[in-house]
């Protein structure tokens, strides 16, 4: 039970971990995309390209899907790892015992 629960605690801390870094560039995107957006409003500002703002609006889409995923994936995590703890409890199975 103890490398079920070393192994369950592995694949979380990585699935946080995408997300995180995923958190971080939609931001960053989100950024972009309302600079890019404010840039193509500005009839002075002659770089602005709306195939950036279209390319930004694709990458969010696709951030904000991949996050959902992953918040699934988070979720079903914890509900085994609950689902383990319920059973060693159940059980009376002793962690400090297996090691």
């Amino acid at each position: 039970m103890q490398k079920l629960t070393v192994v369950l605690g592995t694949i979380a801390e990585d699935v946080a971990k995408e997300r995180a870094g995923l958190q971080r560039r939609y931001e960053a995107a989100m950024a972009d995309a309302a600079f890019s957006l404010n840039a193509l409003e500005d009839p002075n500002v002659a770089t602005a390209r709306p195939a950036v703002v279209d390319g930004l609006s694709k990458s969010l889409d696709r951030y904000a899907r991949r996050i959902s995923e992953l918040d699934q994936q988070i979720a079903f995590f914890d509900d085994i790892h609950a689902s383990v703890q319920r059973f060693m409890q159940d059980n009376e199975i002793d962690m400090a015992a297996q090691g």
